[in-house]
């Protein structure tokens, strides 16, 4: 009985085929194991997250005073929302559409930066908006610009002083981004006072 043998080109070719799957299971990491040191992160593996970078003491007192102001300032416009004295009504106004977003953007720096910052009033600030809540209309927008005149002023002079000695840069683009906003309130309530205590403007 005749018996048939493979050509041996056939054979030869089934022996590399073996030897190479030998090889590319020798290599195969296994599985959870850790890729070789240089080798490319397995696609779709997720890569560390920097942690931010902390401020220094002098910024992170900056963006607490700062939101902590900025915050009274519009707990304060919102309880005299009965106001109706134009001039006082105006910076009522201007004070919640522009403090608004400055509130918006020191909010979300203190985050990106892992600080916490107020989120609400206590002390006499909390104090100071619940009585200008209860005082009578025709007291309120004389009481509300004395009130928001002063701190409006006291945040712009932290604005602009922080501006000059911080170091940390994302704190300053903050500062110049938004400080005119800031500075704008200040002297909308500045002339607001003006004009209140002008004589040519007081009922006869």
């Amino acid at each position: 009985m005749k018996t048939s043998s493979l050509p041996l080109r056939t054979l030869a070719t089934a022996a590399a085929c073996a030897l190479l799957s030998a090889s590319s299971f020798a290599q195969a990491p296994a599985p959870g194991a850790a890729p070789a040191p240089g080798a490319p992160a397995a696609p779709g593996a997720p890569t560390a997250t920097p942690a931010p970078k902390p401020l220094g003491p002098s910024e992170k007192s900056f963006l607490k005073n700062a939101t902590k102001s900025t915050l009274f300032q519009l707990e304060l416009s919102k309880a005299a929302k009965a106001m109706t004295d134009v001039g006082a009504a105006k910076v009522r106004d201007g004070v919640l559409k522009d403090l608004t977003k400055v509130l918006a953007k020191l909010n979300e720096f203190a985050t990106s930066r892992g600080e916490k910052v107020p989120t609400e009033l206590e002390g006499t600030d909390k104090a100071d908006v619940e009585r200008l809540s209860k005082t009578k209309e025709d007291k309120m927008a004389k009481e509300y610009i004395e009130t928001i005149l002063k701190e409006s002023k006291r945040l712009d002079k932290d604005f602009e002083s922080a501006g000059k000695t911080l170091q940390d840069a994302d704190t300053k683009m903050v500062i110049v981004n938004y400080g005119q906003l800031v500075h704008g309130v200040f002297t909308s309530a500045e002339a607001a006072e003006k004009a209140a205590k002008d004589p040519k403007n007081k009922k006869k």
